[in-house]
Parts: C-alpha cells; sequence; structure tokens
C-alpha cells in the first residue's frame, strides 16, 4: 500500500511588480496512513480475508517498514507542508521519501 502524490510549487522573486516564478516538482512518497478512512476500510476488508483482526492487520503493515511504524496522516501533511515551504526551494525533480521505510530509493 504505497501511495505517490506529485506537488509542484510556485515560488516568487523579487517585488511583486517584477514577480517571476519557477515551477518545483517533487514527489512525495508515503504508505498506508492508518488514521485514514480509506485505510481503515481498506484493512478491515483485508483482516476478513485473512481471519485476523484489523488491529494484527495494522500492525502487519508497520511490521513491513523499517521503522516499524506507520506515518500517520499529521507525518505526511508535514512532509508536504517542508516540500511547499521556502526551506525546501532547491529541491526540484527529486522524490521525498515519507514511507517509515516501507519503500526504499
Amino acid at each position: 500500500m504505497t501511495d505517490q502524490r506529485t506537488l509542484t510549487v510556485q515560488w516568487f522573486e523579487g517585488p511583486p511588480s517584477e514577480r517571476e516564478y519557477e515551477d518545483r516538482v517533487v514527489c512525495l512518497r508515503t504508505t498506508a496512513n492508518p488514521d485514514t478512512r480509506s485505510i481503515q476500510d481498506t484493512t478491515e476488508v483485508r483482516a476478513k480475508m485473512m481471519n485476523i483482526t484489523p488491529e494484527e492487520a495494522m500492525a502487519r503493515l508497520a511490521d513491513g517498514t523499517m521503522l516499524k511504524v506507520l506515518p500517520q496522516a499529521a507525518d505526511t501533511a508535514k512532509a508536504a507542508a517542508f516540500l511547499a515551504s521556502d526551506r525546501a526551494r532547491m529541491m526540484t525533480g527529486t522524490v521525498l521519501n515519507a514511507s517509515a521505510g516501507a519503500v526504499t530509493d
């Protein structure tokens, strides 16, 4: 369950009358956010198919990451906010991997 989102960011330089913008394209790679309804619903269906509880299914997903934890929606939002910020202004044409190690680059 890996999800990739692409974020295009425009930043402005100079006074408003002379502003030119440049686009940056970055990808935010994440994995299942267990606090989202879609992942909870999907996990319930998968758990029934596997004859385990939804909690056990979530634990298995987490166990499949290097950090042994699933990122929460807030973690993904913070990564997206970072990419959109001036602190990441030099990043373009790249992937920010926020999958807790579920996917390796």
